[in-house]
């Protein structure tokens, strides 16, 4: 649906620019000041505030309902953690990945999970536009901790494009 809204409405803006364009247009609700504070839910071209965790299904991906964006895209805006590669589910295709793979990816989603519900505050920062399945390319920070980064460090993901062992992985 987000897909269809863009490629329809915003056909002569780049991707890269899209929140930028709704913040020209009103849909997204700019700091008038230019100034942002750290506790403030104003949202700018590259930051959604104060947003609330809905569901994931994996370790890298994520739906959010947003305050203070147009009605389009306030509910369930799926958010695809920029700079890592969870482990999937499934294929695109739909076949079940190796056990270690759906091991690893049960984890790195409970992690997901636990990190954005125990969380008081959440963030989308740092966006940089759409893929190719509809869903935001940014990074999420849960009381001001970045997601993607720190699920590197715990050994839940692979930096994004490093095609590395699961089961290597699993066992760190």
């Amino acid at each position: 649906m987000y897909r269809w809204l863009f490629e329809r409405r915003f056909t002569l803006i780049r991707c890269s620019h899209v929140l930028w364009a709704l913040v020209a247009y009103g849909c997204i609700h700019s700091n008038p000041s230019n100034i942002s504070s750290e506790n403030s839910c104003v949202h700018d071209d590259r930051t959604l505030r104060c947003v609330r965790y809905v569901d994931n299904y994996d370790g890298d991906t994520a739906k959010f309902n947003i305050d203070g964006v147009h009605w389009l895209l306030r509910e369930k805006l799926r958010v695809r953690l920029i700079g890592i590669d969870a482990p999937e589910m499934k294929d695109t295709k739909g076949h079940v990945r190796g056990p270690c793979e759906k091991r690893m990816a049960l984890r790195s989603g409970a992690f997901l999970r636990s990190r954005l519900t125990e969380g008081s505050h959440i963030d989308i920062v740092n966006i940089q536009g759409w893929d190719n399945f509809g869903r935001v390319l940014a990074d999420v920070a849960v009381d001001r901790v970045g997601l993607s980064a720190l699920m590197l460090r715990k050994n839940l993901a692979f930096p994004y494009k490093k095609n590395g062992d699961w089961c290597e992985l699993e066992n760190q």
